[in-house]
């Protein structure tokens, strides 16, 4: 790569500057040239553009110090490589002031004490530049052909980046919208992750593509279109610069053999998700299914594995166009099969409008602790995911294990009671294993037998709380929840105690002087969450307990 640049040392060692004398600058050895311009005007701005060798006799500066000084400093501003000047007939030496502005500014002043043939050099650079510009026509298209080689291997992004660390001798990144860190050499991931940090700031305009500066650390940043929507992004980080041009076109090459690859993978993900709506809709129907037709979407040690049955409820159904909601859904599942993925779990996804299924396969190895907490640990990672697909207040309802696949349908209907029970605000835990009480009584209000057994046992008190306006049935609901403790109860209920002995007088009386004997208190106590179920979306109606 650096023998494609053309630097003023490199000129110094070409026959023409074979008696050439460095006379100022030489720390400025390293500064490119990208033309060479004799001029012998003194309106230079109109002929320079920056990055040339400029050759002078000198003929407008002769015995004019002060014009000499300022002609260097404004050679110095246009940015221009370096300064030859042919010392004889017009000028006899350079004066020091001048010699000092251009060691200030690394600005190499190089001269010859002999007559010289400028047009020897200028013919000699021209053609030498000009040599080195099909070069770089040359790599590019070999490179975008390597690019697109490699795009057909596997791992063929890891490869591409291999590929131009190889060409440009600095680090190369690959930021994408899936977790999966992509850098080349290998010991620069902490650079990825200043990197992937920078690019979760979103302090940038998303389609900026040149030079950016990271934490004192300089890179090039190209995005990688699919479809005109930016999927990700290569960086190469970057020292002594070529011309941005140059750069760009070769990583733009790079970006788009990578985006090949990435809807090769979008399509792969595509055909694989179909696949997966398909067998969960099936189980979910109670069909039988043919294991052995969606073998390839089971884990390896299925069908020893035992699993789960998440789901969430979205309650903001989706409208978007068919192209946006096909886009939508797949996001979603690549996300979500990442998460579980990286707990250890082998999910099967399915993405709807208004829920979202999955079949989670729990590995053999996981004790219940470990489960629990990987549990744990994905849930706190739901409520981070952008909040596009899953808003801040979303519900999710986990069932029990179970062994056979056949009965998803089951752990469907256990899940879907989980998510109705966190949405009437009945129950805080995400699993069917831990609704209690309510495992019992979700049945009885399917069977319609629910209002029957709370009318066995609160029809008094609801009728002389609606008579009266009482509350008679809440103070019932603290007395139990505080064990028959008064002081405690009327506490809870900010009342005085004359008060609550008032009111225990009146369930005694409806209830009997017994409804505290053990048998009696948990038929009550199962009739209030009866209650507080069937009348939970009328919040005004359930019977809260401070």
């Amino acid at each position: 790569m650096k023998e494609i640049e053309i630097t003023v040392s490199e000129v110094l060692k070409r026959n023409p500057f074979n008696k050439a004398k460095i006379a100022a600058g030489k720390n400025g050895l390293n500064r490119k040239i990208k033309w060479s311009h004799i001029l012998e005007v003194k309106e230079i701005e109109l002929f320079v553009n920056g990055g040339e060798l400029i050759l002078t006799t000198g003929i407008n500066l002769q015995r004019d110090a002060k014009k000499q000084f300022e002609y260097v400093k404004k050679l110095i501003d246009l940015n221009t490589a370096c300064l030859c000047i042919e010392l004889g007939s017009s000028i006899k030496s350079i004066p020091s002031d001048v010699l000092v502005l251009a060691e200030e500014n690394n600005y190499p002043i190089i001269i010859f004490e002999e007559t010289v043939k400028f047009v020897e050099i200028t013919q000699d650079l021209h053609t030498l530049i000009i040599n080195r510009h099909h070069q770089l026509i040359t790599d590019l298209d070999r490179l975008s052909t390597e690019f697109n080689k490699l795009s057909l291997q596997s791992n063929g992004i890891l490869k591409i980046l291999q590929e131009l660390h190889h060409y440009f001798q600095h680090p190369s990144f690959f930021i994408g919208n899936e977790e999966e860190p992509y850098y080349y050499p290998s010991d620069q991931k902490e650079s990825e992750y200043i990197i992937r940090t920078y690019l979760e700031e979103k302090n940038f305009d998303p389609g900026e593509k040149g030079y950016i500066s990271i934490q004192h650390q300089t890179f090039i940043m190209v995005p990688v279109r699919v479809f005109e929507q930016i999927w990700g992004y290569i960086f190469l980080k970057a020292g002594e610069f070529l011309t941005r041009d140059f750069y760009l076109l070769v990583l733009d090459r790079a970006a788009i053999a990578i985006s090949q690859i990435l809807l090769r993978y979008r399509t792969l993900e595509e055909r694989k998700q179909n696949i997966e709506e398909e067998l969960v809709r099936t189980l979910l129907s109670g069909k039988t299914v043919e294991e052995e037709q969606y073998r390839s979407l089971f884990p390896i040690h299925y069908p020893q594995t035992s699993c789960r049955i998440i789901c969430w409820s979205r309650n903001k159904i989706m409208h978007a166009g068919r192209s946006h909601w096909n886009e939508a859904k797949i996001q979603i599942s690549m996300l979500l099969r990442s998460l579980f993925q990286k707990s250890g779990f082998h999910p099967i996804i399915s993405v709807r409008p208004h829920e979202i299924i999955s079949i989670v396969f729990i590995p053999p190895i996981f004790s219940k602790e470990v489960e629990q907490s990987k549990w744990e640990q994905l849930a706190n990672s739901f409520f981070k995911i952008d909040s596009a697909y899953f808003p801040s207040h979303l519900f999710f309802g986990i069932s029990s294990i179970f062994t056979e696949i056949s009965s998803s349908k089951k752990g469907y209907e256990e899940a879907m009671s989980v998510l109705s029970l966190k949405q009437k605000k009945l129950i805080s835990s995400h699993f069917f294993d831990e609704i209690g009480i309510y495992r019992l009584l979700l049945p009885l209000q399917k069977s319609g037998e629910l209002k029957n057994y709370i009318s066995s046992y609160l029809e008094k008190i609801i009728a002389h709380d609606s008579k009266h306006d009482s509350q008679l049935l809440k103070t019932l609901a603290v007395y139990l929840q505080c064990n028959g403790s008064k002081k405690e109860s009327a506490e809870r209920l900010y009342v005085v105690r004359q008060t609550l002995y008032h009111r225990i007088e009146k369930l005694e009386s409806l209830l009997g002087k017994d409804f505290m004997e053990p048998a009696n208190r948990l038929a009550i106590e199962t009739a209030i969450q009866a209650y507080n179920l069937e009348n939970s979306s009328e919040q005004e109606q359930k019977v809260e307990v401070v």
